[in-house]
């Protein structure tokens, strides 16, 4: 994902905030493989359901169905949006999609929003600048 990232240059938008920086990284990357990845209750229950070249063994771990060739399962985030003002989260949607690669088509199995507190992550990011910075000064 970090290759994704410099390839696309993402390190040069100006854009590209410490606040949004995770959004950021997370648009600039490639949909990535989820064949042989372990995954959880609710993945496993809309891959089993929903897929028709995959399945979730006893482990949770996908794997491709005998049957079925020529299909991908490919994980992505996509549709950041603020949250309310009250709770001061942003919100990013993770995907995962069936693509029939002969056809070039694609069926969403799985959508979930996955809230992020930026203060959170801006915070904890200049807490380790600085303690970073006084064990530079202190070695």
């Amino acid at each position: 994902m970090l290759d994704d990232f410099k390839s696309s240059q993402g390190h040069k938008y100006k854009c590209i905030t410490l606040y949004n920086l995770p959004f950021g990284f997370a648009y600039m990357t490639e949909a990535r493989d989820l064949w042989s990845v372990k995954v959880d209750d609710a993945l496993a229950d809309a891959i089993t359901q929903k897929s028709d070249g995959f399945e979730v063994d006893e482990y949770n771990k996908v794997r491709r169905k005998q049957s079925a060739k020529g299909t991908s399962l490919r994980f992505y985030f996509n549709n950041h949006r603020l949250g309310n003002e009250d709770c001061g989260s942003d919100f990013i949607d993770l995907v995962v999609a069936e693509i029939q690669n002969s056809t070039k088509t694609s069926k969403v199995l799985y959508t979930k929003p996955l809230d992020y507190d930026s203060a959170f992550f801006f915070n904890t990011y200049l807490r380790r600048e600085r303690l970073r910075k006084l064990a530079v000064n202190h070695l």
